[in-house]
């Protein structure tokens, strides 16, 4: 539920770029010509605190703690990476970053067949001990 206010809260503040772009800059005059005329920079810190969110969501329902434990490595690994990689490369303020995109969402197609396939041996073994 904290993440669900988290994104209405990130949504709420980057609607100030196509606001202030659709006013002339009538609002937000402060942004016009500056760094911050886009929300590239909002955004792609979210996008890396919601891929990391989403990674952990679905590693909490695992029962392995050695595939947990490599899991949570990868989420401090992930997040060390795209935060250099934002920080080394001119993305964070011009554009969306495709290394943190495509490695986050890599990382959460592993934890989700993680996830299916801890459910799948549990249903397999749940129909063992009904037939």
């Amino acid at each position: 539920m904290y993440f669900l206010w988290f994104t209405v809260f990130v949504e709420l503040v980057g609607v100030y770029a196509p606001l202030a772009y659709f006013t002339n800059y009538e609002y937000f005059a402060l942004v016009k010509d500056t760094v911050f005329k886009d929300n590239y920079w909002w955004y792609n810190m979210y996008i890396l605190i919601s891929f990391s969110f989403f990674i952990y969501y679905f590693n909490s329902f695992l029962v392995s703690n050695e595939i947990k434990k490599w899991i949570k490595y990868l989420i401090v690994l992930y997040m060390i990476a795209s935060t250099i990689n934002l920080m080394l490369s001119d993305i964070f303020f011009n554009g969306y970053s495709v290394f943190t995109t495509i490695v986050g969402t890599l990382i959460v197609l592993a934890s989700i067949f993680n996830f299916y396939f801890f459910m799948w041996t549990l249903f397999q073994q749940l129909l063992r001990v009904l037939y």
